[in-house]
């Protein structure tokens, strides 16, 4: 039994360690990441705007209106990344898997679900800045959509991944229980 709870407590520090791991190579590898995120809203930005034949990503500035006179890029700034909020996460859910009573396995699931919905949430803001800025201008639609709205968005995605997260944890196998 002792042993058990050694492998576990090994297993909550080593998941510790990756994600903080992880955590120092956003950071060490951010143009890398903002490039990775201009690619991701590439299509969403094209729906939304011109269209997918008019958009481009280069470097981490995703680009609309291409051929045209009105070409507008919007480039992630390290204060816009996805890892702005990532990182909070991933220290929170390393924390959380040192925690004997929750498993593992699901520490880890609950970390990949909420991953995701950053990265889904940071992909709409960005769409939706980029809608704003083509259908209202530099002037309103850049600056409501990316400090006000955006900003907004942003904060509640990362509350509404975390709670997700957390409620996946504490979630027991008994269905009335949910």
């Amino acid at each position: 039994m002792r042993d058990l709870r050694r492998l576990r407590t090994l297993g909550g520090v080593i998941c510790l360690l990756v994600y903080t791991c992880a955590c120092a190579l956003m950071v060490l590898r951010a143009a890398q990441v903002r490039g990775l995120e201009a690619r991701a809203c590439l299509e969403l930005v094209g729906v939304l705007t011109t269209g997918l034949h008019t958009t481009s990503a280069v470097g981490d500035v995703v680009y609309f209106g291409l051929r045209s006179n009105d070409t507008i890029g919007l480039r992630i700034t390290n204060e816009c990344t996805t890892a702005v909020l990532l990182i909070p996460f991933l220290v929170i859910m390393g924390c959380l898997a040192l925690r004997s009573s929750v498993a593992l396995s699901r520490v880890l699931t609950a970390t990949l679900l909420g991953v995701a919905m950053l990265i889904l949430v940071n992909v709409i803001r960005i769409g939706g800045i980029a809608w704003a800025t083509y259908h209202w201008g530099l002037a309103t639609g850049y600056e409501v959509s990316h400090l006000v709205v955006g900003s907004l968005f942003a904060l509640a995605g990362f509350v509404l991944s975390v709670m997700v997260a957390i409620r996946f944890l504490v979630r027991s196998g008994n269905p009335a229980a949910r």
